[in-house]
């Protein structure tokens, strides 16, 4: 990924990656990012959640339900538009009053217990379309913040298990492994 600040540099890069065949450029897009938890039922938004991520790492570190009527109608016309089923999840960035997806991934995002725990049990969903069960619709998600700890907490003491080696830091001796006696 470059990102390219000016012409100069754009005409640079292109001359540099032209050799290698195709390349792919894009607008760099700058905001807010949201990610909409959702399930379909084959075109139809069943159940949605809006969060905003407000720290993340790859994955939501920080992050908060919020309303928004405006990505849920765009959400809702993609699962028609593209008859779209399950549990799945897109990513969205805000800049200047639009909203740009950025991501759509066929499957449960790695924040997805913040929209069961705000009270869409999207989860509960895919279990009940496993079981044949009519899907429950549960409106609108209650506001809550969820913050992770991505810390290694280490408790009790470090023991020993198994013998302990002799050469730690040496190879072993060849000569006494061929001849035990």
């Amino acid at each position: 990924v470059i990102k390219i600040e000016d012409e100069a540099a754009w005409e640079f890069h292109t001359m540099r990656l032209a050799h290698k065949g195709r390349f792919m450029a894009q607008q760099f897009l700058s905001g807010p990012e949201y990610t909409v938890d959702f399930f379909a039922d084959t075109g139809k938004l069943v159940n949605a959640v809006v969060r905003q991520r407000l720290e993340h790492h790859g994955v939501s570190l920080r992050g908060e339900v919020v309303d928004s009527p405006a990505l849920l109608d765009i959400v809702e016309k993609l699962v028609y538009r593209f008859a779209i089923d399950g549990l799945n999840n897109m990513q969205f960035i805000e800049q200047h009053g639009q909203y740009y997806a950025i991501d759509f991934n066929p499957r449960p995002s790695g924040t997805i217990m913040l929209s069961v725990r705000a009270g869409v049990d999207l989860l509960n969903n895919l279990i009940e379309r496993k079981e044949g069960k009519p899907l429950t619709a549960y409106g609108r998600p209650r506001p809550l913040t969820m913050v992770r700890y991505l810390k290694e907490h280490y408790y009790g003491e470090v023991r020993t298990v198994g013998p302990v080696c002799e050469y730690p830091l040496a190879p072993p001796d060849r000569d006494r492994e061929r001849d035990p006696g």
